[in-house]
Order: C-alpha cells, then sequence, then structure tokens
C-alpha cells in the first residue's frame, strides 16, 4: 500500500516522472480507500503540493470522506499552472478543471483523475 509521503519523496528524487507516482497512487488509494495513506503529508513548498493537495480532494470527495486536515493548509500557486503546458488546451484547461484544482490556480482537463 502506497502512502502519499511515499509519492512526494519519489517527487522529490525524481521531479521529471512526478505523473507516474502520483498515479500510481491514485491507483492504489482507490484500491485500498485507506484513509492512513492520506493522512500525514510534509509539503516541500513546490507546485507538486498544490497538485497532491487537490488530487486528495478530489478522491476523498469522489470517496464521499473528509478530507486531511493538512490539505486546508496547502494554498494556490503565485501563477497559474496549466499542466497541459500546449497553449491550444489553455480555454478547456479553464473551463474543465475539476474545482479542487482550480482553487489552487491549477488547470487540467477535466478527465485529469481518469484511469483506465
Amino acid at each position: 500500500m502506497i502512502n502519499i509521503m511515499d509519492v512526494r519523496q519519489a517527487i522529490d528524487y525524481d521531479p521529471i516522472h512526478w505523473k507516474t507516482f502520483l498515479y500510481s497512487f491514485v491507483d492504489d488509494f482507490r484500491c485500498y480507500k485507506n484513509f492512513e495513506q492520506i493522512s500525514e503529508y510534509i509539503p516541500s513548498g513546490d507546485k507538486y503540493d498544490k497538485f497532491i493537495a487537490s488530487a486528495i480532494e478530489y478522491l476523498c470527495d469522489e470517496l464521499g470522506i473528509g478530507h486531511p486536515d493538512w490539505t486546508y493548509t496547502i494554498g494556490r500557486l503565485d501563477t497559474p499552472w496549466f499542466c497541459s503546458g500546449l497553449p491550444s488546451m489553455v480555454a478547456w484547461e479553464l473551463v474543465e478543471s475539476p474545482v479542487q484544482f482550480r482553487r489552487r490556480d491549477i488547470f487540467v482537463s477535466k478527465d485529469v483523475m481518469s484511469r483506465v
């Protein structure tokens, strides 16, 4: 069972592959639905903290459980982050981003948390 601090440590070690680490966790959390996986988190102060907090809130809302307290301490970015990195996607990301991401100035597609 993967916990969110394992993800944070993996991102710190290899930030290029942050999505791989995060989505492995998402699959694992959806399987186990164990609140202990998300109960503790120590932020590093970067944009990944904001994305992780948004993803955790999304998953909690999806499962109908409360957010861990630490997510309330993670604020918004200083400048918006359009995760696709494609100028042609900015309008779509502005419209489609789930509220859990938008409130932290992170803009993603509506299916950002969808997994096959």
